[in-house]
């Protein structure tokens, strides 16, 4: 049992214990024995855990002791704890020798030997298994990267300083990552696990723009803390009950949500403290922000509303745009606004006002690039209640960022018949246009 070239890849490693388990089976029907795939596979994957790694692997693939350990760390089995699939992602990642010396590293056999069982099932079906596109939305979803992000305090300012400082930061922030692939989107998470009361934040960011991330968040955060997240976090309680809900806003996007400009606190504690009184043990909830670029380029509408309601007294800024996005919809192929109307129109238009308080509105929301973001809310508790009650107290939260007369923040609450979509799209991360807003930067910074 021996290969002729050391594996320096998980595939050719993978190509060999399946040549090499065929063998067996030859070797038993030469033997005048019933051929068993299924234990020829389980024998030539056991002799191939008791290896020392160093006859197989070339040394560029072998795990350094140190980072075995941290993956053991990482995977430490915990009740509920989905640990084969843990491990089998360390196969695909790192090899299957390197995998197998790590669930040994568990000592605890019940693990193993599920492990054992689930790669001969593996090696079995490979074949079978459909491969994911590369370019398909499931493809696109996974192919990301979860990172606890620890931001510092700003030492030697005031509160007002420090809010105001964090802010124009996290603006910067929004407009570099701008610069991630057409079609991409990451999001950014305050949660709090089903086991423990510390709040954290996370951010999911496709592979192809780790870089860009983390040099963004060391840019405008010096001293920030980007940490790979061991394991993904995990709101759910087991048995327990579920609420969830997504933001809309109440008036249409082109006017705008409060922002920095208004406030004297930093709005984020509030939504932090929302997420404070929840049970050690039973109970879990999260904010998460689905953030993705404005590709329909919304602020030349913005642009082209308040050109037209400047030069036509009498139009409304909320009618107009109500008639660009329509006409934006239905594909009419015309121009979004006429700046010439009849002449009767005209003269009936002369004596009325135009919507300064409109276009006042629509400036301010134009002054930074639109953005599409969603906004999901959502908790896990013992009982019905007791989550309908922890999403009451989220959402309640973001009553601060209504802006009266202009805009504010209103939520649809998931029916049960529809909750186990929404954590599936919660759990994966995933874009659904009917629950974006479009947000300009300033208001999504704030």
């Amino acid at each position: 049992m021996q290969p002729t070239e050391k594996f320096e890849t998980p595939k050719q490693e993978i190509d060999w214990i399946g040549k090499t388990a065929q063998e067996r089976i030859i070797q038993q029907a030469q033997d005048e024995r019933a051929p068993n795939g299924t234990d020829a596979t389980k024998k030539t994957i056991e002799a191939y855990a008791k290896a020392e790694a160093k006859e197989f692997l070339h040394e560029t693939a072998i795990l350094p002791t140190h980072e075995t350990e941290h993956l053991v760390l990482k995977l430490k089995p915990e009740e509920h704890d989905i640990k084969i699939e843990e491990l089998f992602k360390v196969a695909l990642e790192k090899g299957i020798k390197n995998a197998l010396d790590v669930a040994a590293k568990f000592g605890d056999p019940h693990v193993e030997d599920d492990f054992h069982r689930f790669l001969v099932q593996y090696l079995h079906t490979i074949g079978a298994i459909p491969g994911l596109k590369e370019k398909s939305t499931l493809h696109g979803e996974l192919d990301h990267s979860l990172f606890t992000v620890t931001l510092p305090s700003m030492q030697g300012e005031s509160e007002k300083q420090n809010f105001k400082t964090f802010i124009q930061a996290m603006k910067q922030f929004y407009q570099s990552m701008l610069a991630l692939e057409k079609g991409a989107h990451y999001s950014l998470e305050l949660a709090v696990q089903n086991h423990g009361r510390d709040i954290a934040l996370y951010a999911s960011v496709p592979r192809h723009g780790i870089d860009i991330f983390e040099k963004t968040v060391h840019a405008y955060y010096p001293g920030a803390s980007v940490e790979p997240a061991a394991d993904d976090y995990n709101i759910f309680t087991v048995g327990g009950a579920i609420a969830g809900a997504y933001a809309q806003l109440a008036e249409p996007a082109i006017f705008p949500l409060n922002t920095d400009a208004a406030f004297e606190h930093d709005p984020l504690a509030a939504l932090i403290g929302s997420l404070s009184r929840l049970e050690t043990a039973g109970e879990g909830a999260a904010i998460q922000i689905i953030i993705a670029a404005d590709e329909s380029k919304m602020n030349k509408v913005f642009e082209s509303v308040i050109t037209s309601a400047q030069k036509q007294p009498g139009e409304k800024v909320k009618d107009l745009y109500k008639e660009a996005t329509g006409s934006i919809l239905a594909g009419t192929g015309k121009a979004l606004f006429s700046l010439f109307s009849d002449g009767k129109k005209d003269e009936e238009k002369k004596e009325k006002p135009v919507d300064t308080h409109g276009i006042e509105l629509a400036t301010a929301k134009n002054k930074s690039q639109t953005i599409n973001a969603a906004v999901r809310v959502i908790a896990s508790a013992q009982t019905p209640d007791r989550a309908a009650s922890i999403i009451t107290t989220v959402k309640s939260s973001f009553n601060q960022f209504s802006l009266v007369g202009s805009n504010s923040i209103e939520w649809k609450d998931i029916k049960t018949s529809h909750l186990f979509g929404f954590c599936q799209a919660f759990s994966f991360r995933s874009r659904n246009p009917d629950e974006e807003l479009l947000l300009s930067i300033d208001e999504l910074a704030t």
